[in-house]
């Protein structure tokens, strides 16, 4: 059992130089030691895809915002694309204040 620090880093190129065995069960992703690396042609192609993907489940919550029964118009499905969109857009753009406000309303809720 891994019981150190872990990390998700982008690794440059599309990450065939960075595998050995392209029949790991987590290629193209360079999993050690509970640490993951993932290509940046990856990252920039799902970034793409989430972008559009964040924008609408954003969308749905900012609706939501100050409407005093949002928690049970707030489904589980627009918890978890919201989390899942705006944690690729983290990993390509740590600094993306629209999907760390989304995650902190998220906590907040």
């Amino acid at each position: 059992m891994h019981t150190g620090r872990i990390s998700i880093e982008l690794l440059p190129g599309d990450g065939s130089e960075w595998l050995a065995d392209a029949s790991s069960p987590h290629a193209p992703f360079l999993f050690v030691e509970g640490n993951l690396g993932v290509p940046q042609k990856i990252a920039y192609k799902l970034y793409l895809e989430s972008v559009a993907t964040f924008r609408e489940v954003r969308l749905r919550l900012r609706s939501l915002h100050g409407a005093s029964d949002r928690p049970s118009q707030l489904t589980e499905d627009d918890v978890q694309t919201a989390l899942r969109s705006s944690a690729i857009l983290l990993l390509v753009n740590p600094a993306h204040v629209s999907a760390l406000n989304t995650r902190k309303r998220l906590v907040l809720l």
